[in-house]
């Protein structure tokens, strides 16, 4: 491929990257928030919530100018979770600027209260009101000399400040000695420019941390790659790394502060302001950094190479420094998957072992269009065991000192960057509220690419040093992937077979089972012309690949009926484990979001009779105190110790059992994620209906409901 289609091609996967994940929005969540709608001139709509603490409602009134008047009775509607009141008020032909909107009896709380005003000319005002905090000045309409201050000169005086873009620009001209000027101020300008206007569109919510954490671990790689090896055609790719972190750096400027109530025409402005400022910061700091690296060419190279040293010390220091705030609280990185560890130490490993140089574009061209796939529900079905079946091949190759082609290695790359980035996507959206899902996403594929660029700017050092670390190294890796897969792989097949076992049914491995066949009959044997003429046997890279698949695709099965399972036949773990997987399978029936293939799957666990009443009831307690914009995700079910069975098995007759039970949902705001556990007692019965049992009765005596917040899980 054309090295210019290349280059551009990998520019338009990195915008494409930023782009994704728009589509998915969700109203904010807040336990009390006072909302006013202007639904014709002068007359707004109230809406005013109000937290229920403990059985008790919070005292508290909402405040408006003194001439606005109520111009409706306010309707009440209470739960045991919050007081809701919807009035109108009119305030005639004044306008709100310059007025306070505020709350009276918030002193002595701990309650805040989000106030958001909509006008008819399109002007949104937001803001957190709070005991210390308890009102807010409506400011008045933006004119030229705010776009100034509050755009341009805040925008220029941001770049300045942005320590992190500091190092790695005057880094950059401490390399690179006469680098293009206008492609650099482009990129970083860009880069913030865009990073701002994302997250002003709430399309990328990019952590705090990043702005600053990324830009020094570039800074680290690109000056140990100068120190160690060649770096001379590192230069575009350095660009294009800088503008990534102008775009991780931008959206922290939305959080300086920018004032409400812009309609989307001065909203606009505002952002073309903002961009100029950006501009200009960018070719400040660029023009001081060109300007050292003119005076450090008067002086002897040994200095140079002395100033890239101590950068490479001080960036390494700072980005250790600034991840030590992880360490001391662990809560704000959200765990990484280990098969996304595992995916980058094996290319790695890939790279230092091939002479062929890793072609980048293909691992990009699988891991966004993966991301993308999960993102709008499309799961690539059993991505573990497809990510540990093509990473062991690779590792497999280089143990055994194999060069395939490279058709044959774009393709393995491809498959597994397309199986890592839809399990990344499932990972991160399942585990977090879905924007920091996707900055965190965002963030891990950049380390990613950090560390694989880290390995090509010092590349021709460390192919020097390959030899015994590559092939420990890979042993290792194999080791642990072959660990980490089998638990994966446990997991997988457990969760599959168990239910089939309960239901009546043998799980049969047919993939995995034809693998080890085929690795039995191609085993490479020693015959005795091999010992006559002393010519060693093929090593067994055939056998030995089909042996690690067939362990990696145990899950993948085929079920047929046990002609031994009878419904009659079961002890008391049997009647325990049958209830507690219907249970399960009745529960997470409530996941599914095609009402369809909800009530097919609640059929296969539920009497007839009995469909209906458990729909119903079951989506009103999952559901039960959930505000706007909030989802339910039932997690697991677990049954306690059963009682005496209240029924004989007799046939036709049902068993039923005075049980105890625990159901834990996942329920997901827009910025955070909490647990709740529900534990139900009552009466559960079982009926054999065609050989296969069904729930034929739940009684409810009890129900207890826990919070649990996610990190105390």
């Amino acid at each position: 491929m054309n090295n210019g289609i290349v280059h551009w091609f990998r520019r338009g996967l990195l915008i494409l990257l930023l782009f994704i994940g728009h589509s998915l929005q969700a109203d904010i969540v807040y336990p009390a928030r006072l909302q006013l709608t202007e639904t014709s001139p002068g007359v707004y709509e109230v809406f005013f919530v109000l937290p229920v603490i403990q059985g008790k409602i919070l005292r508290a009134q909402a405040v408006f100018p003194e001439f606005c008047s109520a111009y409706s009775e306010p309707v009440t509607e209470v739960d045991s979770y919050q007081k809701k009141m919807r009035w109108q008020i009119a305030c005639g032909e004044n306008t709100l600027a310059g007025q306070q909107i505020g709350i009276d009896g918030l002193l002595g709380s701990q309650v805040d209260i989000i106030l958001e005003v909509n006008t008819l000319d399109g002007r949104i005002y937001q803001s957190t009101l709070s005991p210390a905090q308890a009102y807010y000045t409506i400011p008045e309409a933006p004119g030229f000399k705010d776009y100034i201050q509050i755009g341009t000169l805040a925008a220029g005086r941001f770049v300045l400040l942005q320590w992190g873009l500091v190092l790695l620009v005057l880094l950059y001209f401490l390399i690179w000695k006469s680098p293009n000027f206008s492609h650099l101020l482009i990129s970083l300008s860009g880069g913030l420019a865009l990073g701002f206007f994302l997250d002003y569109k709430e399309w990328l919510l990019v952590p705090s941390w990043a702005a600053t954490t990324l830009p020094l671990a570039v800074t680290t790689v690109i000056s140990l790659g100068a120190i160690v090896g060649k770096h001379a055609n590192g230069q575009n790719l350095a660009k294009i790394l800088i503008g990534i972190c102008g775009v991780l750096a931008g959206p922290a400027f939305m959080e300086a502060g920018t004032p409400g109530g812009y309609t989307s025409l001065e909203a606009g402005i505002l952002l073309g302001f903002s961009c100029l400022g950006f501009l200009l910061g960018t070719w400040i700091l660029i023009s001081i950094a060109r300007q050292i690296s003119r005076v450090l060419d008067l002086c002897p190279e040994s200095l140079r190479r002395s100033l890239n040293l101590l950068f490479s010390g001080l960036s390494l220091g700072l980005f250790l420094w600034q991840m030590s705030l992880f360490w001391v609280v662990p809560s704000m990185l959200p765990a990484i998957p280990l098969l996304i560890l595992s995916y980058v130490l094996i290319l790695v490993l890939w790279t230092l072992y091939s002479d062929v140089k890793m072609s980048y574009w293909v691992i990009w061209t699988g891991l966004i269009p993966g991301f993308t796939l999960g993102f709008f529900g499309f799961g690539i079905p059993y991505s573990p065991a497809i990510i540990l079946s093509l990473q062991g091949t690779l590792l497999l190759f280089i143990l055994f000192r194999r060069n395939p082609s490279n058709l044959l290695v774009a393709v393995i790359l491809l498959l597994s960057s397309l199986a890592v980035g839809n399990y990344l996507q499932t990972v991160t959206a399942d585990r977090l509220s879905y924007p920091l899902a996707r900055s965190v996403f965002f963030i891990l594929l950049l380390t990613i690419m950090v560390v694989l660029v880290g390995l090509v700017l010092a590349y021709p050092s460390i192919k020097a040093v390959r030899g015994k670390f590559l092939r420990w190294g890979s042993i290792l890796v194999l080791l642990t992937s072959l660990i980490l897969g089998g638990g994966i792989v446990a997991a997988l097949f457990t969760g599959a077979m168990r239910p089939a076992l309960l239901s009546g049914f043998l799980p049969i491995p047919v993939l995995s089972l034809v693998l080890l066949i085929s690795a039995l009959l191609w085993w490479p044997r020693k015959k005795k012309i091999h010992t006559e003429i002393d010519v060693k046997p093929k090593a067994p890279l055939f056998s030995v690949l089909a042996i690690i698949l067939a362990l990696f695709w145990l899950p993948i099965h085929w079920n047929v009926r046990n002609p031994w399972y009878s419904a009659e036949n079961m002890d008391s773990k049997a009647v325990h484990d049958l209830m507690e997987q219907k249970l399960l399978n009745t529960y997470t029936a409530f996941n599914l979001s095609e009402e369809e293939e909800l009530f097919e799957r609640l059929n296969e666990n539920l009497d007839e009779d009995l469909l209906d009443p458990v729909y119903l009831d079951s989506r009103r307690r999952l559901t039960m105190g959930l505000r706007e914009g909030s989802t339910v995700t039932v997690k697991e079910v677990l049954l306690g110790e059963l009682g005496e069975a209240l029924d004989e098995y007799n046939g036709e007759q049902e068993l039923r059992y005075p049980a105890t039970w625990t159901v834990t949902a996942q329920v997901k705001h827009l910025k955070h994620i909490h647990y709740r556990k529900n534990k139900y007692t009552g009466t559960v019965g079982l009926k054999s209906v065609d050989n296969t049992w069904k729930i034929s009765e739940i009684t409810l005596i009890s129900e207890d409901r826990e919070v649990i917040a996610s990190s105390a899980l």
